[in-house]
């Protein structure tokens, strides 16, 4: 009968530890999609985030497409501030970002 207690005692104690490890993993994958694209809104404002779009993040380096050069450029000089607020946003993992140029967004975001 000691085995079934000890059992369950270990199994009391998985389930304790068992919510705390999950939510480590999380933090630890990053931020999801939905997060980033959320926070990217928020920080450009609405009308620069027609035109922009959070497309990838690999190795701490958010990648924007921006559907316009005029964008790019205006985005790219307020890159530091940006950088900032989605560190505070969303945590140390974005460490960099670029942005490239891909005029068929506009057409992506609204058709």
């Amino acid at each position: 009968m000691k085995a079934a207690s000890s059992s369950s005692s270990s199994a009391g104690q998985i389930r304790d530890v068992l919510p705390c490890v999950m939510e480590g993993l999380k933090k630890s994958a990053g931020p999801s999609v939905e997060e980033v694209t959320s926070a990217w809104r928020a920080c450009v404002g609405t009308h620069a985030a027609r035109h922009s779009r959070p497309v990838g993040l690999r190795d701490g380096e958010l990648v924007i497409a921006v559907d316009a050069s005029a964008w790019l450029w205006n985005l790219s000089l307020l890159k530091g501030r940006f950088l900032q607020e989605l560190q505070v946003a969303l945590g140390p993992k974005i460490t960099t970002m670029r942005f490239r140029l891909h005029p068929s967004l506009e057409k992506d975001s609204h058709g």
